[in-house]
């Protein structure tokens, strides 16, 4: 499967689906090289997050990347079970932070404040779209595991 990837400049990116781990919710894409652009990569955070932790978001207003800022507030158990949807069955810690998202937009990446990846935003699991009093993420420790496993 190919996609094309748009980055927050606009610039089109095509990539290639290299594994999609239905119980992670997580995918590798692959990058074609492309000599007129260079794609930006944020790397994984060296330590996991902990409550209290500050965090940056980003959301998307008008057409344009706003950062905001927050907590990490905690750490959940979702334990979701959907035959119908990609995301499978999950059955890890999500973590819950308080920085301003797009609701229901998933992929989004949480940042530490030194601009490392410590989740990614989730905010739909089903089609009938669980609901959630806090935003929640894909944590660090679910990421690190998707990456040893199924390699970068």
């Amino acid at each position: 499967v190919s996609y094309t990837v748009t980055d927050c400049h606009g610039n089109e990116y095509e990539a290639n689906l290299k594994h999609n781990g239905a119980t992670y919710n997580l995918g590798v894409l692959y990058f074609a090289k492309n000599p007129d652009f260079v794609l930006d990569v944020v790397d994984l955070s060296k330590t996991a997050p902990k409550i209290g932790d500050d965090i940056a978001t980003v959301t998307l207003i008008n057409g344009i990347y706003y950062p905001h800022f927050g907590k990490v507030m905690g750490f959940e158990t979702i334990k979701h079970k959907d035959s119908g949807s990609q995301a499978g069955d999950i059955n890890y810690n999500m973590m819950v932070h308080n920085g301003q998202t797009d609701r229901n937009v998933t992929g989004r990446p949480i940042l530490d404040m030194n601009l490392n990846l410590i989740g990614i935003q989730c905010g739909t699991l089903t089609d009938g779209e669980v609901s959630f009093d806090n935003p929640h993420a894909i944590p660090w420790s679910v990421i690190e595991k998707y990456i040893s496993a199924y390699g970068m």
